[in-house]
C-alpha cells in the first residue's frame, strides 16, 4: 500500500513517524535501511566522525537485514569503510550454519570480520572447525553471562573454540572495573578485547 513499513521504528506500540522505538530522535527523520540515498548519507556522517568499520546486525539468510546488506555494503564501500557482520541467533543456528554463511557473505560481500552473539552455548570445541577453516578472518564471541567473563570463565571458553576476541555488547551489565578485569582475562588468554558503549 501507500502507507511506510515502520519495521523496528513501530516496535513496543508505538506508531511512527512521531512516536517511534528509539530513545533520540534522527535528525533527518525515521529512515529506511532500504533507501540507498540515506545509506549514503550515513556512511558519510561515520567515515566524517572517523570510524573505519561499521558492524551490521544479520538475521540469516534470506531475513530482512540479508536482503538490505547490498546497499550496506554499497554505501561503506563508497565511503571507504569495511562492513563487519553481528551475527545474530537466529532460528536453528549452529557452528555448522554460521561455517556455512561466514563462507557465503566473506565470498560474496569480501567480509572479513564476524561477531558472533551469544556465542557460548555450544561446546567450544563445535566452533573450531570455523576458526580454523577461516584463520584469516576475524572471530569475535559475545557470551551468555556477564558474572562468567568477570570470572574469566568465557574467556577460557572463547580461547578453546578459536576465537580471536572477546566483546561484552551491552554496556549496562558491566560497571568500568568488570570492563577493565573482562579485558584483563582476555589478554591472559592472547584474545582482543572490545568492551561495548553507548550513548
Amino acid at each position: 500500500g501507500d502507507q511506510p513499513e515502520w519495521f523496528h521504528w513501530g516496535n513496543h506500540g508505538h506508531k511512527p513517524p512521531i512516536d517511534i522505538a528509539a530513545n533520540f530522535y534522527p535528525s533527518r527523520g525515521p529512515y529506511s535501511s532500504s533507501d540507498f540515498s540515506i545509506l549514503q548519507q550515513h556512511m558519510a556522517d561515520i567515515r566524517g566522525a572517523g570510524v573505519d568499520t561499521v558492524v551490521v546486525s544479520w538475521w540469516g539468510p534470506g531475513s530482512y537485514e540479508d536482503r538490505e546488506l547490498a546497499g550496506v555494503v554499497r554505501a561503506a564501500q563508497a565511503e571507504g569503510i569495511r562492513v563487519a557482520i553481528h551475527l545474530e541467533p537466529y532460528d536453528g543456528r549452529t557452528p555448522e550454519l554460521v561455517q556455512r554463511d561466514v563462507l557465503a557473505l566473506s565470498t560474496r560481500w569480501g567480509i572479513r570480520e564476524f561477531w558472533i552473539y551469544l556465542a557460548d552455548g555450544p561446546a567450544p570445541e563445535a566452533w573450531q572447525p570455523l576458526t580454523s577453516m577461516f584463520a584469516d578472518l576475524t572471530f569475535w564471541a559475545h557470551g551468555h553471562s556477564p558474572s562468567n567473563g568477570v570470572r574469566g570463565l568465557f574467556q577460557a571458553y572463547a580461547a578453546r573454540a578459536g576465537f580471536d576476541g572477546v566483546y561484552t555488547y551491552d554496556p549496562v551489565r558491566y560497571t568500568p572495573s568488570q570492563f577493565a578485569t573482562f579485558c584483563r582475562l582476555a589478554r591472559t588468554r592472547g584474545l582482543r578485547c572490545s568492551p561495548s558503549v553507548s550513548p
